[in-house]
């Protein structure tokens, strides 16, 4: 999903490409053809601009759930050397994995808990992320308030649903103006340059 950010600088390379389509459109100076390839150029520009910002915002929050990922799912324990907690945290791993459902990924996390097992914890949390195990990641927030923020904000971080997808690529796609529809963008380069 686009951050709100994102949306509003693709809502804002919606509406100026917009206007400047209806600004070449609407000058009845100009011949068909200067109107076809200066709104070709205008949408270039706006396709451009828009794939750019998508790159950045995709490559933004890619970059932010890693980071929140080794942060609120790493081992979780300070002392081990780092050999010792990665087999620890994968054994966990392993564990995790083997849960059938949620009832018991809550059973195993409240055993983890008591007996101060924190990769086990870890595991069953990334889990239920994985799965959307919603009370198992809020029994796991709840004995861990100084990490409940960012892990809150890593299950909202999770990948979009189809419908969610397809929503907002309608919502957040340029429409390509009457003038150059069914132009390739190959085509509307090529003409640009004959220009």
């Amino acid at each position: 999903m686009l951050s709100d950010d994102a949306k509003t600088k693709i809502t804002r390379i919606q509406d100026e490409l917009k206007w400047h389509v209806d600004s070449v459109r609407n000058d009845p100076s100009l011949t068909a053809e200067y109107k076809q390839r200066h709104i070709a150029r205008h949408y270039l520009d706006a396709k451009r601009a828009h794939a750019e910002v998508v790159e950045q915002d995709t490559h933004d929050r890619d970059a932010r759930r890693r980071m929140l990922e080794q942060d609120v799912l790493g081992t979780g324990v300070s002392g081990l050397d780092s050999g010792a907690a990665i087999v620890s945290r994968r054994d966990a791993g392993d564990r995790a994995a083997a849960l059938q459902d949620e009832r018991e990924a809550l059973a195993l996390l409240r055993r983890a808990d008591r007996s101060g097992d924190e990769p086990l914890a870890r595991a069953i949390a990334e889990r239920a992320l994985d799965e959307q195990w919603a009370e198992v990641g809020n029994a796991f927030i709840a004995n861990r308030p100084t990490i409940a923020p960012r892990y809150e904000e890593l299950w909202d971080h999770r990948a979009p649903t189809l419908h969610e997808q397809v929503m907002e690529s309608w919502a957040t796609m340029l429409l390509v103006p009457d003038e150059v529809q069914g132009m390739s963008e190959y085509r509307m380069a090529e003409m640009l340059e004959s220009a």
